[in-house]
C-alpha cells in the first residue's frame, strides 16, 4: 500500500502482487521399465525442488490413480516422487504419467509373465549307463 500526500487530501493507492511460481523441472524423468509379474516395481521421478504432496498426480493409461487404489503406493519424499506397484501383472502394463503442477512425463511399464519351467528327469541309468 502506498500513501501519497497531495496538498489537502491524502490519497491511498493499493495494489496486489501475485507471484506465480513456474512448474518444477525434472532432474530425473520416468524411465521405461520391464519387470516380472508379482515382483514389486517402482517408477521414480525427481524434481529440482521439494514437491507438495497434494500437487502430485499419477496416471495409468490416462486414468488417474487414486490414493485409495490398493494396487499402488504413491510416495512423495522431498523432491522425489515414487509410484510403487506391489503385485504387477500383465494387466498393469501400459503408460504411466506423473504430473506435478503442469510438469509431466510418461514411461511405459511392461510386465512379463513368470515362466513356469517343468523339468522332467529320467533315471540315472539312462544318462549314465555305466553306473551300478
Amino acid at each position: 500500500m502506498v500513501a501519497t500526500d497531495t496538498t489537502d487530501t491524502l490519497q491511498i493507492t493499493s495494489c496486489f502482487i501475485f507471484v506465480l511460481d513456474k512448474p518444477p523441472n525434472f532432474k530425473i524423468k520416468l524411465k521405461d521399465t520391464t519387470c516380472v509379474e508379482n515382483e514389486p516395481v517402482s517408477l521414480v521421478a525427481e524434481f529440482d525442488r521439494k514437491i507438495a504432496i497434494n500437487s502430485v498426480k499419477w496416471y495409468f493409461n490416462d486414468k488417474e490413480i487414486l490414493l485409495s487404489d490398493r494396487d499402488y503406493s504413491i510416495i512423495t519424499d522431498g523432491s522425489t516422487c515414487t509410484l510403487k506397484l506391489f503385485n504387477p501383472s500383465p494387466d498393469t502394463s501400459g503408460a504411466y504419467t506423473i504430473n506435478v503442477d503442469g510438469s509431466q512425463c510418461s514411461a511405459n511399464l511392461t510386465v512379463e509373465r513368470k515362466l513356469k519351467v517343468l523339468v522332467m528327469c529320467s533315471s540315472q541309468q539312462e544318462f549314465y549307463p555305466q553306473l551300478p
